[in-house]
């Protein structure tokens, strides 16, 4: 039978995958119905005017466009980010594995 910690972490993971997707579905009926701009794109947009015009020429220059750069950008910090998630949860899969091993093969 499950633990009360257990049943807690299952808890709370559920909320947040639900909380993630319903999120995730709210940003995407903004962005469709109302062109309202998500979270990533303004970003960009906040952080395009910090460069220089020559440093920001090259930039679309180098990506083919503003539009493309934008792509770039928004695709790098998602790409980023689950890269993180996945680096945690495999550094927590293997302490877990080998947490009552006693041979030192634990990172």
């Amino acid at each position: 039978m499950k633990s009360n910690r257990w049943k807690q972490r299952d808890a709370g993971l559920l909320a947040g995958l639900v909380a993630a997707i319903l999120m995730t579905l709210a940003l995407l009926l903004l962005r469709y119905l109302f062109g309202v701009a998500t979270p990533s794109e303004l970003v960009g947009d906040r952080i395009a005017p910090l460069l220089g015009v020559d440093r920001f020429l090259e930039l679309l220059d180098r990506f083919g466009g503003y539009n493309n750069l934008k792509q770039i950008g928004v695709t790098g910090h998602r790409g980023t980010t689950r890269s993180r998630r996945v680096r945690r949860f495999a550094v927590w899969l293997h302490r877990r594995a080998f947490a009552n091993d006693k041979t030192g093969a634990c990172w």
